[in-house]
């Protein structure tokens, strides 16, 4: 389909059942292990429940406890075997919280890729196709240029935003600094479209790049930004660094990082081994091997459990809610 300006419209979204997030806590790793199973064997004794009202029950009411496991799945039959052992094509992720030490997020903007199932990934979200649209690019997907993946990096940002989910500093490289200034609100949207396609020119050279900077004169960021946003010349080298690396910051005192990473390029230069990285477009395929058509939708659905797993802050609701049910499975559990 042809938009008015005569270029391709954005995909629209996989048709087909939407992948839900089921999410499961308990003190210890006996006390969860029992609540999986437990869950398992009432979703396969049970197959006229719908999976959102199985999902809507896990989320809202109870407690968070610090052991924690999520299942991200379109389907009743599949939720219960993720439950019992991850599947490909239905993951299951844990993780335990510290309420010691607070989850502290950054953000990490890759800068270059050449595989079109992860840009694919990352432009599957409305938000991602929104901003891809403002950009004036074709819809076809699995684009990988400069202003392909700012655009779509941007609208990935914007979704977790949605979510509730607020960084503690970003970071980027290449066209993933530029997405992380714009994310910081050192540049508005407009300003980081002139960038980018600036830095997806042939020509590019440090120099255009500076002047360009000069012109733009990004503003003080809202967000810490891991870049020297007051330097045009040093910011347009790192721009174009051949590193390709985004630098996280180290960890504050008494917190644990956790680096949504959204895969694009070189992993994130790391300065704490005990960084927790979560990666926004982790391959998940389907059971026969397949790329499954709700593929990509579950690959960041599979990241919000990991962030939520890990004890950060996160809307788990995809969807339209679905009603509270009477489950069996938190007899193991008290709170209080």
């Amino acid at each position: 389909m042809l938009s008015a300006d005569n270029t391709e419209a954005a995909p629209a979204a996989h048709p087909g059942p939407t992948p839900r997030i089921l999410v499961l806590s308990a003190r210890d790793e006996a006390a969860l292990a029992a609540i999986r199973s437990a869950l398992a064997d009432h979703l396969e004794r049970t197959p006229g429940l719908r999976l959102a009202d199985v999902a809507t029950t896990l989320q809202q009411g109870r407690e968070a406890l610090d052991h924690r496991y999520a299942v991200v799945a379109t389907d009743l039959d599949r939720a219960a075997r993720a439950l019992r052992s991850p599947l490909p094509g239905t993951p299951g992720v844990e993780g335990r919280t510290d309420p010691k030490a607070p989850a502290r997020v950054i953000w990490s903007f890759g800068g270059t890729t050449a595989d079109t199932t992860t840009a694919r990934a990352l432009a599957d979200s409305p938000s991602a196709r929104r901003r891809t649209q403002e950009a004036g690019l074709p819809g076809t997907p699995g684009r990988t240029g400069p202003v392909e993946l700012f655009a779509a990096q941007l609208g990935l940002a914007e979704e977790l935003t949605d979510r509730g989910l607020t960084p503690a500093a970003v970071t980027g490289a290449g066209a993933g600094l530029v997405t992380a200034l714009v994310v910081a609100g050192a540049l508005d949207f407009p300003a980081g479209l002139r960038l980018a396609e600036a830095l997806a020119a042939p020509d590019a050279t440090p120099a255009g790049l500076t002047a360009l900077l000069r012109e733009l004169s990004p503003g003080p960021a809202r967000t810490p930004l891991a870049a020297p946003v007051d330097d045009p010349a040093a910011l347009a080298a790192a721009l174009l660094s051949a590193d390709g690396r985004p630098r996280v910051p180290a960890p504050a005192a008494g917190t644990r990082t956790v680096v949504v990473d959204t895969g694009v390029g070189a992993r994130p230069a790391m300065l704490s081994a005990d960084n927790i990285v979560v990666p926004l477009t982790a391959g998940t395929t389907d059971d026969d091997g397949s790329d499954a058509d709700d593929a990509p939708r579950t690959r960041l659905l599979t990241a919000v459990a990991r962030l939520w797993c890990h004890g950060v802050p996160v809307a788990l609701t995809e969807g339209t809610p679905g009603r509270r049910l009477r489950l069996p499975v938190y007899r193991f559990e008290r709170a209080g």
